[in-house]
């Protein structure tokens, strides 16, 4: 895991990261291969960002060069995992910071109060994402992480389901209540008797299509568009 802190003010970023450092040094989930850094100016942090895959990131608001939301937007825009969360002496940045659907909103006169909870409730968050199932393409066996598949669809007249991914289309072989356990305490539901669908991808929901990032769409079934909503309302509240 990688953690990054982000803010120009040299001496509140150095101290930030050494306490999330000793935070992350005595937590149950601490391994040899974790890592904080701390990087001061923003246009450096951007270089660093197209380099690195940062899972936490703990950002300042008010910067020269490049604010924090501009790096927002960036990872935003580049759909990158990296969970973001705003540190800021400025309160009233809460409610703009929506925008950009940070993990959290952190008040710097108050971060040794607010970084624990927001620390351990994060590594459970990227722990979820990074949940991975062994499916195959053209024979082989490769491992597809959760938050990569936008949906599963079950094959009509076959022991294979098709799973849209980020990154292409994949066959698994299983029932779509194998594919259920296998995903439960992930964002997935269940949109017709054959499909589920991992509400991170949606976009929006209209009378009774489901549009997906990447241009993808599909029709709810009317049994399930009840619980659709109230589930997708439920996950973008929680968001």
């Amino acid at each position: 895991m990688r953690i990054v802190v982000c803010d120009d003010n040299a001496d509140f970023g150095n101290e930030l990261a050494e306490y999330i450092k000793s935070l992350v040094m005595a937590s149950s989930y601490y391994d040899e291969s974790l890592r904080v850094e701390y990087i001061q100016r923003s246009k450096s942090l951007i270089s660093y960002l197209a380099e690195h895959d940062v899972d936490i990131l703990f950002l300042d608001i008010a910067m020269p060069e490049l604010d924090g939301f501009d790096i927002a937007q960036y990872i935003n825009e580049r759909e990158l995992s990296t969970c973001l969360i705003f540190v800021s002496s400025f309160e009233s940045n809460v409610f703009y910071s929506l925008r950009y659907k940070p993990f959290r909103f952190i008040r710097k006169e108050k971060y040794k109060e607010e970084i624990p909870e927001a620390l351990v409730s994060a590594y459970k968050e990227l722990t979820a994402k990074n949940r991975y199932i062994m499916i195959t393409k053209h024979s082989d066996v490769v491992p597809v992480r959760l938050n990569r598949i936008i949906y599963a669809e079950k094959e009509k007249r076959s022991n294979y389901m098709s799973i849209y991914t980020c990154d292409g289309v994949f066959r698994y072989r299983g029932t779509l209540s194998d594919f259920a356990a296998l995903t439960e305490g992930a964002h997935f539901v269940k949109v017709s008797q054959n499909a589920y669908i991992n509400m991170e991808h949606i976009l929006s929901i209209k009378a009774n299509v489901v549009q997906m990032k990447g241009g993808s769409q599909y029709y709810i079934s009317p049994k399930y568009q009840q619980e659709v909503l109230q589930k997708f309302f439920k996950f973008m509240r929680e968001e």
